[in-house]
């Protein structure tokens, strides 16, 4: 029988990630315009947040762009 080491496991063990929660304000504009594209709503919404983050990444090349000169500390959540 083939015996692996414990690093093997410990090299190829999945991390639990982090699952943002969408508010419940936006699930029902998120499922009419998927509905209305006729795509499944994580397809809307991959492409959204897709689409976001290439603009934010395009303007945070802008040092005086609002979310880099924000000097207001972040506050941390706790999530769990």
């Amino acid at each position: 029988m083939l015996q692996l080491p414990p690093s093997f496991f410990a090299q190829h063990q999945e991390m639990p990630m982090y699952t943002p929660k969408i508010r419940e304000d936006l699930i029902p504009r998120l499922y009419r315009a998927a509905k209305a594209r006729k795509v499944p709503m994580t397809k809307l919404v991959t492409a959204l947040v897709e689409t976001a983050l290439a603009q934010v990444e395009h303007e945070l090349g802008d040092l005086n762009h609002p979310l880099i000169a924000d000097d207001q500390p972040r506050q941390r959540r706790k999530h769990g």
